[in-house]
């Protein structure tokens, strides 16, 4: 079972947006003539109300559980932070397959580091602590699938008293998380705001409809993931996917092109829109769009990752061992780095070195599926061994 990992910090380093980075175009949702989503916020998409609300059972166990410090704000700090951490104290499965909402997230005990970081989020506010989202500069996850790829990002929470207003950042509070990765304790952190979590909540549901298979409940979440935060490439994108599939493929470009006048460098946004000429026969703009690729190779393992794909598929498995490497070497916290390496050496008849990287995968992985799946390839690997 995975501890929700609890790092005091002594100095939080926030970025904000430096006034000389280039500014991307301000877009309106009006440039897209999207027809209205079957599925309404309230209905069978939660609001942000219901997406943060606790469950009365949980406000319930809260009260109980810190009635006697709640008049002392710095005893409710610490017995929060206890509360936390102790294996007697609360406790979750981080299981990165399925986005819940607050009540959803503490009645399955699991979630993603979104659904953990909202049910955590809750707890702060309901006992009258001041809580702050925290995106670590780093991207966290990345799937593949037949069609499209996506990338997720990574979240956690920083609780602190509600005294020293004037002090947000500092040694008065403490960052709940939920990977014991440290690449996320030291890594530069955003703020979110509430806005862009709701907004992340509706993407993530989306793209896990999308890998369902429920175009009308995917159109509907890309939709309102869209109307939440139409300022970001990766809403385009996906909402992109979705439109393609539905057959509206006119509506599908569009969208693929104002993400593009958001971000032309989106690796995930420019692999799928490739995929998009492809699979509309030009072959022309797919090139364009895989040359740009190419112009971010070395900054993005992503790429690099796809690329051993490639090479692995056409049995160059030493070209897609020295990728996947590459890959690893820039994000070495990607389970599927592993694992497709793992597949490359055991082409190799490389067993030892294939075992070793099946364990990392294990190590890494984010949901309860993966992990069995991969100790089930570990015992068979064993067995060989």
């Amino acid at each position: 079972m995975n501890r929700l990992f609890i790092s005091l910090i002594a100095l939080l380093s926030l970025a904000a947006c430096s006034s000389t980075e280039t500014q991307a175009p301000v877009v309106q949702l009006s440039q897209l003539n999207l027809p209205t989503p079957s599925h309404q916020v309230g209905q069978d998409i939660p609001s942000r109300k219901q997406i943060f609300a606790l469950s009365r059972e949980a406000e319930l166990l809260l009260n109980k559980k810190f009635a006697i410090d709640r008049s002392d704000k710095d005893r409710l700090m610490s017995s929060f932070r206890r509360w936390m951490v102790k294996p007697s104290g609360f406790q979750v499965d981080y299981d990165n397959k399925t986005t819940f909402t607050a009540a959803q997230a503490f009645e399955e005990r699991a979630g993603n580091c979104l659904s953990l970081a909202i049910l955590t989020h809750s707890f702060a506010e309901h006992l009258g602590l001041k809580a702050y989202f925290l995106e670590p500069d780093v991207p966290f996850f990345w799937e593949m699938h037949d069609s499209f790829e996506t990338l997720g990002d990574h979240i956690n929470v920083y609780v602190r008293s509600p005294h020293n207003m004037d002090q947000v950042w500092g040694p008065s509070g403490f960052i709940v998380d939920f990977t014991e990765n440290d690449l996320y304790r030291y890594a530069k952190r955003y703020e979110l705001t509430k806005d862009d979590i709701v907004g992340s909540f509706y993407h993530n549901r989306a793209a896990e409809s999308l890998a369902a298979n429920d175009l009308d409940l995917a159109y509907s979440f890309s939709y309102h993931a869209l109307r939440n935060a139409p300022q970001k490439s990766k809403s385009y994108s996906l909402i992109g996917i979705v439109l393609r599939r539905m057959g509206e493929v006119e509506l599908a470009e569009q969208a693929y092109n104002i993400g593009m006048q958001l971000d032309a460098m989106d690796p995930v946004l420019l692999n799928n829109l490739a995929f998009f000429y492809r699979a509309e026969n030009r072959d022309y703009e797919a090139l364009l769009m895989s040359l740009r690729l190419d112009q971010i190779k070395l900054e993005s393992p992503f790429v690099l990752a796809r690329e051993a794909e490639e090479y692995f598929s056409e049995g160059s498995y030493n070209d897609a061992l020295s990728h996947y490497n590459k890959a690893i070497r820039r994000a070495d916290y990607i389970h599927n780095f592993y694992f497709g390496k793992a597949r490359v050496l055991l082409a190799l008849g490389e067993y030892e070195d294939a075992l070793v990287a099946l364990e990392k995968a294990q190590e890494l992985s984010t949901t309860r599926e993966q992990n069995a799946r991969y100790g089930g390839k570990i015992a068979a690997l064993n067995n060989l061994l």
